[in-house]
Order: C-alpha cells, then sequence, then structure tokens
C-alpha cells in the first residue's frame, strides 16, 4: 500500500488557513493544520486506508474547513531505489521525505509523453473540472486556472528551454482576441460559459460569501494581465510540441507562483535521472478542503484516474476525448446545446464509479454538495440560489461537531 516502508502519516502546523472572526467559534481555540499522508499506490486497500483515516479524525477530533482550506492530490509515477555515482545504493537519510527501510528511494518520473498527454486533458478539461468545486476556489491566489493566467494562456513562449516551443498555428481563434483585464476576461467568460465556465451569478455569490468572511477574492493579485483565450486545439498544439519535461511546466507556469494544477517540480527536470531531493509529480489544487472520506477518495480517484488514461489510452481514444471536448467547448462559445459535460468525460476515461457519485451528487443539490452541513437555504426552499453562512457549532447524530464554515 505504502511505496516506500516505515513512513507515516504526518499533521503539521499550516498558517494558510484563515479563520476571520464573523466565521470563527467564539468558544473554541481554531489551530490550522495540514494532513498529509505518505505515497500510496494506485489499488483498492490505499483508497480504504485514505477514508478509514479520516473517518477516525473527524470522530475524534473537532475538525471543521472554511473558505481558506484546500485538498491537494499530488499525482507521481512511483519511486525506485536511489543509487550513487558508483552504482551502490544510498542508505536512507539526507534524501527528503523519499526514504525507508534501509535504503533511500527517488521519485520516478512521468515519460515526456504521459507528461504532455496529461497537460492536454488538463488544459482541455479545465472549464469542465471547475464545476465539481465551489466557485470560491477559483478566486485563490494559488488555484487559478491554467486557461487564464498560464504562460499558454497568456501566450507567453519566450522563454522555453527547448528551443521554440510554438509551432505553426494551425487554429486560429474563431473570435477576435482583445487586451483586457484579468477581472474583465472572467466576467465575460463567466456570462458567455466560455470556456464551459460557471454561470457568473454563482461567481458573483462567491465574492459574496469571501467578502463577507474578510476574505479578498482576487488575493491581491494583478489586474492588468493581458489574456488571450486559447481553444482547447490552440492550447493542445502548443503543449505537443514541447520537447522537454520543462518546457511543458514552463507553458502549464501561472504567473502567481502555482496553478489550479501545479507542474512547477518539473521546473529544473533535464533527464531521466533527477536530483535526489526532487518531488516529481503533478499537484491538484483547486479542490476545497474536505473532511468528507467519499468524496476526498473519489477525487483522488479522478486525479489518479486521469494519468492512468494519460497512459494507457490509445491515440485514437486519447484524442477523441480532446475532440469531444473541444466540440463541446465550441458550443458553449456559440450558444449552442451540448450534452458533453464532466460527467460525459469521466466515463469516457473510464471513471465510472467517480462519474456516478458526482452525477448524483451534482443534479441533486450541487450548493449542498459543494459545502455539505456549512449552508443554510432560505425562504424554506429545497434548491435556493441564496446561500448564507452560518457560524454556531452544532452536535449531529453521532455526538461530535458538525463539519461547520
Amino acid at each position: 500500500m505504502y511505496l516506500v516502508p516505515d513512513v507515516a502519516w504526518d499533521v503539521g502546523y499550516d498558517s494558510t488557513p484563515q479563520d476571520p472572526s464573523n466565521l470563527g467559534v467564539n468558544t473554541y481555540h481554531v489551530q490550522g493544520v495540514e494532513v498529509r499522508s505518505p505515497p500510496m499506490r494506485d489499488c483498492p486497500e490505499s483508497y480504504q486506508h485514505l477514508q478509514d483515516v479520516i473517518d477516525m479524525v473527524v470522530k475524534n477530533f473537532r475538525t471543521r474547513v472554511n473558505p481558506t482550506c484546500g485538498l491537494h492530490v499530488h499525482v507521481g509515477s512511483g519511486v525506485k531505489p536511489a543509487f550513487d555515482n558508483d552504482g551502490d545504493p544510498l542508505l536512507r537519510g539526507g534524501l527528503g521525505d523519499h526514504v525507508g527501510g534501509d535504503y533511500a528511494y527517488v521519485s520516478r518520473p512521468h515519460s515526456l509523453r504521459v507528461l504532455k498527454r496529461a497537460a492536454c486533458l488538463l488544459w482541455a478539461l479545465d472549464g469542465f473540472m471547475c464545476h465539481i468545486h465551489p466557485p470560491e476556489r477559483g478566486f485563490n491566489t494559488f488555484c487559478r486556472s491554467i486557461r487564464q493566467l498560464s504562460n499558454l494562456a497568456l501566450d507567453n513562449y519566450s522563454t522555453g528551454f527547448g528551443g521554440n516551443v510554438k509551432g505553426p498555428d494551425p487554429c486560429p481563434p474563431d473570435i477576435p482576441v482583445e487586451k483586457e483585464s484579468y477581472r474583465d476576461t472572467f466576467k465575460r467568460l463567466s456570462d458567455k460559459r466560455f470556456p464551459a465556465l460557471r454561470p457568473s451569478s454563482l461567481d458573483a455569490d462567491a465574492i459574496t460569501r469571501l467578502a463577507s468572511a474578510g476574505i479578498d477574492p482576487v488575493g491581491g493579485g494583478e489586474d492588468d494581465l493581458p489574456v488571450v483565450n486559447r481553444t482547447v486545439m490552440d492550447g493542445v498544439h502548443g503543449i505537443m510540441q514541447c520537447r522537454e519535461h520543462r518546457d511543458v511546466e514552463f507553458l502549464m507556469q501561472s504567473r502567481y507562483s502555482r496553478a489550479n494544477y501545479n507542474f512547477m517540480h518539473y521546473q529544473d527536470f533535464q533527464n531521466e535521472n533527477p536530483p535526489s531531493n526532487s518531488l516529481l509529480t503533478i499537484e491538484f489544487r483547486e479542490a476545497a478542503g474536505s473532511v468528507s472520506p467519499t468524496w476526498t477518495t473519489t477525487y483522488a480517484r479522478i486525479c489518479v484516474g486521469i494519468f492512468n488514461f494519460a497512459r494507457n489510452a490509445s491515440r485514437e481514444r486519447f484524442l477523441k476525448v480532446i475532440s469531444r471536448l473541444a466540440q463541446a467547448e465550441k458550443a458553449a462559445m456559440d450558444g449552442l446545446p451540448n450534452k458533453y459535460d464532466i460527467i460525459s468525460a469521466l466515463q469516457d476515461m473510464a471513471l465510472y464509479a467517480p462519474a456516478a457519485y458526482l452525477e448524483a451528487q451534482l443534479s441533486s443539490d450541487p450548493l449542498r454538495f459543494w459545502y455539505p452541513n456549512r449552508v443554510v437555504y432560505n425562504d424554506n426552499r429545497a434548491h435556493s440560489d441564496e446561500v448564507s453562512w452560518t457560524t454556531e457549532v452544532e452536535e449531529d447524530w453521532e455526538g461530535r461537531p458538525a463539519e461547520r464554515w
């Protein structure tokens, strides 16, 4: 189950989660923490173990999450023993977290083929994947969309390592591209549902909730970035031109330190034998913090499943999914109906169980799914769009505090 022996879960102090006064509970001291799992294999035992640990934490501690909490999933390609220059195995020690037993281990890199395919999928899926996360996450400085603030989105190819990674563009944009600010672009694309973004009313509600909690919706970031809105196929073409791992990382790099899909661990990658302290994973950052064992494991399966599809799908099957995503985005841009959505994409990637779970949750009540046990519906309506903050701690049926914002 664990990739290396003699590893354990780690719980540490985290200053990132904030607890504004109007969300806090006056009778309790609130401590921000980060719970980190050891690297685990993609197997049923790992997902069951993840569920068991989360369930244990929730049952034994007064846990709660709020808009500043995130759920991050790192997807790697396994580990391998570390060797010195003479070919002898290195003993543990001095190699960061990748140690276990008597010998040291290092991360095994994703192949360039898998990395490029995964980047293409995440680029194409970005507008669809956002629907499974609360709208607040899209405003977080450290998980901004790769479709809006990455070097690829901003048409910035000037410092690629493998030469000019931008080849001739066979798919020019179908609409004129105008320079505008990030805020203006976000609002315009939200209104037009391109690329398959949430309705702007939900984004407006998210801004209101964040502001009422004393949280800056845009994190004090730049407001005058010249956004270039590239289509699915434009981005895929640019990514597939990459000649090195770090070219892919550069294109996915955000104007801020990290994007919603973080490739930064490949920034200095040059060959198949990386430094022993490298953590060669891709980090999924957009999910909101959760204490739900079912959703946490489901999301982990989705993240790993995207890479499994990138690794194992035939060329025809891979391009078919990309084509369907591109067609659905184009239809949304033109205001035409199209039934292809995140559920369809997950099914096409053989992620049937996560697709069924999400379809049930999002079709019944997305607000309740996004904010479990954290919302109050107004006007006694079963599916009201109006959400108000709750601050009181209530005991649930098991006698432990409900997870509240």
